[in-house]
């Protein structure tokens, strides 16, 4: 039994090892059913803070607007009202890459530097280091913007796992230039297509860049870079990060070795509040109507996004099939704002918790019987799927769920299998010994 026992642990691993792509997504996609059915229940279902909101641009604003397509002043008279909404930051999930109209763009430019909370996207091409790049380099308009507002960060341990930012697009340089700052848009699915984790930061040359979100929560912090440390594998840390009502503190951000961190999704697209575009686009034809946004929007972090049908920004996520990815951004700036993080064990504290199971395992096949070792560890099991669940409904924190089953399940099956043939063995012993005397005393 304890070599049974042992080859179940080995085995287990081998086949993780073995076959990342299979066993790997097998487990994260047993995890997403945990996040499905903690938000499908209000019990388990994490708090949602409003200070982070969504406006879209969707089927009803199109309708409204009669109007397919939105053109530079459309976002201009936008980025005025709120502004006098007095929002605490415009974030458009947005490229403008281009100048389209000498004067449209002009009203927009200057919207924004007055306004001087409105936020834009970049998107770099990601890879792992040494990892060769889908493209080769050339030479792009936005490398001198993004070398110019670089991130030169404390780094306490090695940094070389981060992914590397190359060929960046960049919104056009006036319109960058009048914004509060651009942040990277770009993310890596997970090998099954969903999106589970985003890069916080990634390296860009000799310096890093930020994701769109840590952008716009270390300046509503007030957490310039020079007071962001990494450490590499482990945690980003914003120190003395303010937010308005509360006191000062450092707030510590999870991240795993190529600075990913796991997006806690407080549930699916509608549990954030939603506004229509087309509502506060029109709200400055009326005072009274604008008061009333303003009351609604003040001191809130508004994510502007188009949503509408036909829209391409969408894609598979723990909580749904087809998510609006600006709701990413948005459940990011959530959990920093909040530090609601998810924490996946290591795998020295995952080694910890199966060899525990494994002393379960072996006092239960010393001290029972093939029937009762068999109820015993289906109970060991269950057991086990419970602690996951509460640790992640609960303590936030993820646990590695196949492996272990698979260690549990791979030592029943042996020890039993093991069992019945000695069994086996001894009826055919004891048979063959009753034959033998039965043949010796009738001979």
């Amino acid at each position: 039994p304890i070599v049974l026992i042992l080859s179940a642990f080995f085995a287990a691993h081998l086949c993780f090892w073995l076959l990342p792509n299979v066993f790997e997504i097998w487990n994260s996609q047993t995890i997403d059913q945990l996040f499905i059915l903690r938000s499908r229940s209000e019990n388990f279902r994490p708090d949602y803070d409003p200070t982070v909101v969504h406006l879209d641009f969707n089927n009803t604003s199109i309708e409204r607007l009669k109007n397919l397509y939105l053109n530079r002043l459309h976002f201009a008279q936008l980025v005025r009202n709120l502004k006098s909404m007095q929002v605490a930051a415009q974030v458009y999930d947005f490229i403008f890459a281009a100048k389209i109209n000498a004067q449209d763009d002009l009203e927009l430019i200057q919207a924004v530097k007055e306004a001087g909370n409105a936020y834009f996207g970049l998107a770099l091409e990601l890879h792992k280091p040494g990892e060769p790049g889908n493209r080769k380099k050339v030479a792009s308009r936005g490398r001198s913007y993004v070398l110019q507002t670089k991130w030169d960060i404390g780094v306490d341990a090695a940094a070389d796992k981060l992914y590397v930012g190359e060929n960046p697009l960049s919104t056009y340089a006036e319109l960058a230039n009048a914004s509060r700052a651009l942040g990277s848009l770009s993310v890596k699915f997970d090998p099954d297509g969903v999106l589970r984790r985003v890069p916080l930061l990634v390296r860009y040359e000799d310096a890093f860049y930020p994701l769109l979100p840590l952008r716009v929560v270390c300046d509503y912090f007030q957490v310039p870079p020079e007071k962001i440390t990494l450490k590499a594998g482990r945690s980003i840390i914003l120190k003395d990060a303010k937010r308005p009502g509360f006191e000062p503190r450092d707030i510590t951000i999870p991240i795993d070795r190529h600075g990913d961190m796991i997006v806690n999704y407080v549930g699916p697209w509608g549990r954030m509040h939603h506004y229509n575009f087309a509502d506060i686009l029109r709200a400055s034809d009326d005072r009274d109507e604008l008061e009333i946004w303003s009351e609604e929007l003040k001191g809130k972090i508004v994510i502007i996004s188009d949503v509408s049908t036909g829209s391409t920004d969408v894609g598979p996520v723990p909580t749904d099939s087809n998510f609006p990815l600006s709701g990413v951004h948005a459940n990011v700036i959530h959990n920093i704002l909040n530090e609601s993080f998810l924490r996946e064990l290591s795998d020295r504290q995952m080694l910890l918790i199966e060899a525990v199971l494994l002393a379960a395992l072996f006092l239960l096949s010393f001290r029972f019987s093939s029937l009762a070792f068999s109820f015993g560890t289906v109970f060991l099991a269950a057991a086990y799927i419970v602690a996951v669940m509460m640790s992640f409904f609960y303590g936030q924190v993820i646990l590695n769920i196949v492996r272990p089953l698979l260690i549990i399940v791979f030592a029943m099956i042996g020890i039993v299998v093991y069992r019945y043939i000695m069994e086996e063995k001894e009826k055919m012993e004891s048979l063959r010994q009753r034959d033998f005397v039965r043949h010796t005393f009738g001979r």
